[in-house]
């Protein structure tokens, strides 16, 4: 963990951002893919109330990955941890579906790609000094 002494590395900094502006682009995205498919079918209110309590799956993704982003910040080792293996798993998705040859459009296979580039870059940064630093456990 960081020790209120030590300062927090500029590293830790920009890759806590760089995630935080990646998940609010992906909430706003997967927000508006759920309004479009509500303006396609032409929902009446009283379905598009019960559909937002259905497909809260984004506001919830965003809230643990929020929380994590502050443990992160705060130089708890355990988030780090955590937001790597999301990263490595989202990653994995992504490759295998192009491996598949799943019909992606081109400007969402764009935007995969260049979010999990960007993700990636930004955890390594916390796994490099002097970020690594800020996550070491204290010893006696």
């Amino acid at each position: 963990m960081g020790t209120i002494n030590q300062q927090r590395p500029r590293q830790v900094v920009f890759a806590v951002a760089v995630l935080g502006v990646l998940a609010v682009v992906q909430l706003a995205w997967s927000l508006l893919d759920i309004f479009h498919s509500w303006a396609v079918s032409g929902a009446e209110r009283i379905v598009l109330f019960s559909t937002v309590l259905k497909s809260n799956g984004p506001i919830l993704g965003f809230a643990v990955l929020a929380f994590l982003l502050v443990k992160i910040f705060q130089g708890r080792n355990w988030a780090r941890i955590i937001s790597t293996i999301i990263v490595c798993v989202e990653a994995a998705a992504i490759i295998l579906v192009y491996v598949a040859h799943l019909y992606v459009p081109a400007h969402e296979m764009a935007y995969d790609l260049v979010a999990v580039v960007a993700q990636v870059v930004a955890v390594t940064f916390l796994f490099l000094p002097p970020g690594k630093s800020w996550f070491a456990r204290l010893h006696s």
